[in-house]
């Protein structure tokens, strides 16, 4: 079980893996709807697939979801495989823990995910790491072990040096996001009213009432990067049409242009 929008990966490595993802698409607030999840469940399940904060709509899903997710999955003794790739890059409000430190009473049932390329931005290095029982880490190594022989010499140093990092470098860097976010956020929510995301580096509003007849919001990106000379991601590839995703990770002078010439785009088709 996976929910919509997800980071485009999910539903291909489940395929890959030779099982079916089975997606539930979330409401207008972004968030799993705990009855949808209940009722998606069955013999066949043997995982459910979250990411919070979220790629691509920066919603931080609340505990008290993840609290019953993790009661159904002892319910129904199935997986609940956490990516917390963005788990640092929150703004406002708690900031959350590892699920397995909230909840180590359900550490047999959960995988946790982590990544070096968002926190510390060691993309290129393509390393990571995964929490869970050592059952399921049994398994992982040799599974690993036939796709690639190591992670090379430089990626595990930097790795190593990034988990020793003073804290105060990383909480000026999520500092930096949260101003570009409120940037972004300011420009394009008065012409694309969207909830402001609390966590990762992304805004996702809809653009449905924008679209042409028979567009696509690929369509509409596609017409963007022509037009304006900006890059977006279209909601279809997060299995959320109708929605485009915008990164504030550049510069806050790239950002304030790039926000701005969407808007320009959008007031330009409605002067039409």
């Amino acid at each position: 079980i996976i929910f919509s929008p997800y980071w485009v990966t999910f539903p291909e490595s489940i395929k890959l893996s030779g099982a079916s993802p089975i997606v539930i698409k979330c409401g207008r607030d972004l968030t799993p709807n705990l009855e949808q999840i209940k009722k998606n469940i069955t013999k066949k399940t043997k995982a459910i697939v979250i990411n919070s904060p979220n790629n691509p709509s920066g919603e931080v899903y609340p505990k008290e979801l993840f609290k019953n997710i993790i009661n159904l999955c002892i319910e129904h003794d199935i997986y609940l495989i956490s990516d917390e790739a963005y788990i640092d890059l929150v703004f406002e409000g708690e900031k959350p823990n590892y699920l397995f430190h909230d909840y180590p009473e359900a550490f047999e049932h959960i995988i946790t995910t982590r990544t070096f390329s968002k926190t510390y931005s060691l993309t290129g290095f393509r390393t990571g790491f995964t929490v869970a029982s050592s059952k399921i880490i049994s398994h992982l190594n040799k599974l690993q072990g036939h796709i690639t022989g190591n992670n090379c010499t430089f990626s595990q140093y930097g790795a190593s040096a990034a988990l020793k990092i003073d804290e105060e470098v990383i909480n000026h860097k999520i500092d930096s996001f949260k101003e570009r976010r409120d940037i972004a956020f300011e420009i394009i929510n008065p012409c694309l009213p969207l909830k402001k995301p609390r966590g990762s580096f992304y805004l996702f509003p809809s653009i449905e009432e924008f679209l042409l007849p028979q567009e696509s919001c690929l369509d509409f990106c596609d017409k963007l990067l022509l037009e304006k000379n900006v890059a977006i991601l279209p909601g279809s590839a997060f299995g959320h049409a109708g929605h485009i995703r915008i990164a504030f990770t550049a510069s806050l002078e790239e950002v304030k242009l790039g926000c701005q010439r969407i808007v320009d785009f959008i007031k330009e088709r409605q002067a039409k």
